[in-house]
This record gives C-alpha cells, structure tokens and sequence, in this order.
C-alpha cells in the first residue's frame, strides 16, 4: 500500500499533549519536521482537519461564546453525521480552519475531548494514531475502525467501512483505495512515529503558547 497522506508536525504536537505525554514544541523543530515529511503547512488549513472533523468539532463547542453562533449553524443527523445546510454559513464555518491560532485552539479542544470518549468506546487509554483519526473522521468511527481492525484486519476499509472514506478521504486516496483495514491502521502508526522522531530530533527548549485570540465577534 502506498501512503499518500502525511499528518502534520504541529497537529502531531497537539495529540500527544491531549494524551498527557510531554511534547517538545517550537517554531524551528515544526518546520524542520515538516521539510523532512514534505508536508508543507497548509495555509489554509494548518491542523489538517477533513471538512467532517471540522465541524464536529466547532459543533462541540456551542457551549464556548466564541464559537456558539458557528456552532449553532451545525447539524446532526440521527447516524451522527454533522452538516451544515445553508452553503455560505457552511463556507464561513469553514474558512475559520485556515486562522492558526483558532485551528489551534479548536484542535486542543477537540483532541482532549476525542481521548475521552475513546477511552469509554475502546476500554483504554487513545494513542495518538486513535487521535488522528477521531481529528479526521470523528471518534465514533475511530473507534469503528479500531474495532473492525482488530476483529477482521484483512478487510478492505472501503468495503468495511465505507463512511470512512466519505469522512477522511485522504486516508484511502491514490494508491490506498483497496487497503485493509491493517494496512490503513499501520499506515497511521507510522506517519505518526515519523513525525515525532523528526520533531524529537529537531526540537529546542520546550514551548507552550497559553490562551489565544482572534477576530472572532464575541
């Protein structure tokens, strides 16, 4: 299988913070793992949300006053899946993903809340490769996909879990269309490792930005 997708270096730095392990984070040790992956930071989209992770996880955050009138846009449907109806609401919720400093905020946000939750659904603590996929596709299906994994590892993803590429289509693109469900799992694992050897081996004194701002209207 031929892994198209790369996980950047600063969403990386955010999961294993929400999993409780120290992570080293500055500026220099991020743009040197990101040039040895290749993946260049996405100016509009930072955190490498899919458009599903996305508004789950504005959606979760309707208590915030920041983000109640985007989160009061969003819908759920009954199988889970959260939309948003009116086209220029759904394209203002999400060109909020290329703002840094709230992608960030939102990313924190949501990672703490996914480990949660997937601690209830698999029985254990979430790795970080658990939190990437709950980022991309939500922590239901993450914990689908965990399940299946480990029950019928030779399954085709697509076939076995089609929602996952309706999701997180990046995941099964270009060469990874007809991936096992192992294949997918591992694929994930690795990036994952990749990612924190190189910011590892790249980093300086530890950093951590407290709080945050924006434009966003109060």
């Amino acid at each position: 299988m031929g892994a198209v997708f790369e996980i950047p270096a600063q969403l990386v730095l955010v999961l294993t913070l929400a999993i409780g392990q120290p992570a080293p984070e500055s500026a220099a040790a991020i743009a040197t793992a990101q040039r040895a992956t290749s993946a260049a930071v996405r100016t509009d989209n930072p955190y490498g949300f899919s458009t599903r992770g996305w508004l789950d996880a504005v959606h979760a955050l309707s208590g915030d006053k920041r983000f109640a009138r985007y989160a009061r846009r969003i819908f759920r449907t009954s199988s889970g899946e959260t939309y948003a109806p009116v086209d220029a609401e759904r394209r203002e919720i999400l060109a909020l993903k290329s703002d840094a400093v709230i992608a960030r905020h939102v990313a924190e946000q949501f990672a703490v809340a996914n480990a949660k939750t997937l601690l209830k659904s698999l029985g254990r603590p979430a790795s970080i490769g658990d939190l990437y996929l709950a980022h991309m596709a939500g922590a239901r299906l993450a914990a689908d996909f965990r399940q299946r994994a480990e029950a019928r590892p030779g399954s085709i993803a697509a076939v076995e879990l089609p929602e996952l590429a309706e999701a997180a289509p990046e995941l099964l693109a270009g060469g990874n269309a007809g991936a096992t469900l192992a294949e997918i799992a591992a694929a994930v694992e690795r990036r994952v490792a990749r990612v924190e050897r190189l910011v590892a081996n790249s980093a300086a004194a530890p950093t951590r930005v407290l709080g945050w701002h924006s434009g966003i209207a109060k």
